[in-house]
């Protein structure tokens, strides 16, 4: 049962990581050097002080630039191929009890998948957005990416089974709403 919330926990950590890169990084370094969290041993340097420290640094950054209409849609050319492997990093770092064949797999299936699928819908939501509101509806979606990113994280490390079915509902959610956009989009054009 340990091994599969810790599946659990990698994918709801991968998937806030497709919302915002270094949150997730930010608040698992910081329950690991709480002690709430045991990370896999080759990974223990996401809770040293000086890597929260950058992780908090670049969560900043990172916020700041979505924030910008114009910047947002730039930063996405960067975040998707670096989202994919935080993802893995992320689940790597959480998975637990497996053997390094299956645990990579894992990860790497799994941890970069499922990060994949929310770059891509955050994605996607922004670009319906620049087109329905030339970009300043864009620092609304940034906001709850944002808020998305850091309650999936925290959601994720506390209860992991409600974290994967919160996942399921907002993967349902995300792309009935970009379904509804993109049929409005047609009609309109």
């Amino acid at each position: 049962m340990e091994n599969l919330l810790s599946i659990f926990l990698g994918i709801g950590l991968s998937a806030a990581c497709g919302f915002r890169i270094f949150i997730p990084f930010l608040i698992l370094g910081i329950t690991s050097s709480m002690g709430l969290l045991d990370l896999d041993p080759n990974f223990e340097w996401i809770s040293s002080t000086l890597f929260i420290i950058i992780f908090a640094a670049f969560s900043l950054a990172e916020i700041i630039g979505y924030f910008n209409p114009w910047i947002d849609n730039m930063l996405d050319t960067v975040a998707t191929p670096l989202s994919i492997i935080a993802g893995i990093i992320l689940s790597l770092s959480v998975i637990t009890g497996f053997d390094p064949i299956i645990h990579w797999a894992i990860a790497i299936i799994i941890g970069g998948g499922i990060t994949a699928n929310f770059q891509f819908l955050s994605v996607k939501a922004r670009s319906v957005s620049s087109v329905f509101s030339s970009g300043f509806g864009n620092p609304v979606i940034s906001g709850l990416e944002l808020l998305i990113s850091i309650m999936l994280s925290i959601l994720s490390i506390l209860f992991p089974l409600i974290a994967f079915l919160f996942i399921i509902v907002l993967i349902i959610s995300l792309f009935a709403i970009l379904r509804n956009a993109k049929a409005r989009l047609n009609e309109k054009f």
